[in-house]
């Protein structure tokens, strides 16, 4: 259930966005997507997907810019644990992600205020294919997180 009220979400800030696009840009879209699906014999498949770098970048930027909650991965400290500024998290502490402030931050994001559909792409160019694998759409870490992180990322992340 709750891929599917996310997928919507995503889906419409992309009609949205896309409605807002230059045509060209528009434009390039669907020549990347017609050209994959080309490149698999006209097939639609998992193949001709992961080559959709542009469509990614896109539903990526919406994920970044439009975070989709104000704090998430919420979780409950089991035992004491100390992070990283030596703050020290009690048993029964409650944390949490704010995805916003980072998803902000001009060390990660040059020009964060400004939408740039094609941002992740632009960080593929010229890059090893493990690197490209870091700035899909459905990839993890640590400066991306709207489907969390680590083995607790969302599962509902591929649909």
């Amino acid at each position: 259930m709750a891929a599917t009220h996310t997928s919507a979400i995503f889906t419409t800030h992309a009609l949205f966005e896309l409605a807002r696009m230059p045509a060209e840009d528009v434009e390039s879209i669907r020549a990347e997507i017609l050209a994959a699906i080309e490149s698999e014999g006209g097939i639609f498949n998992k193949n001709a997907v992961g080559k959709f770098h542009l469509l990614d970048s896109l539903l990526k930027e919406i994920g970044r810019f439009h975070s989709l909650f104000a704090v998430g991965s919420s979780r409950l400290v089991l035992k004491e644990a100390v992070i990283s500024n030596g703050t020290v998290l009690p048993p029964g502490s409650v944390v949490a992600l704010a995805p916003k402030p980072l998803h902000n931050n001009p060390e990660f994001y040059p020009d964060a205020h400004v939408f740039d559909p094609f941002r992740f792409a632009k960080r593929r160019t010229g890059e090893s294919v493990t690197k490209d694998v870091k700035q899909s759409f459905t990839a993890l870490s640590n400066d991306y997180i709207v489907f969390g992180v680590g083995k607790h990322g969302c599962p509902g992340r591929f649909l």
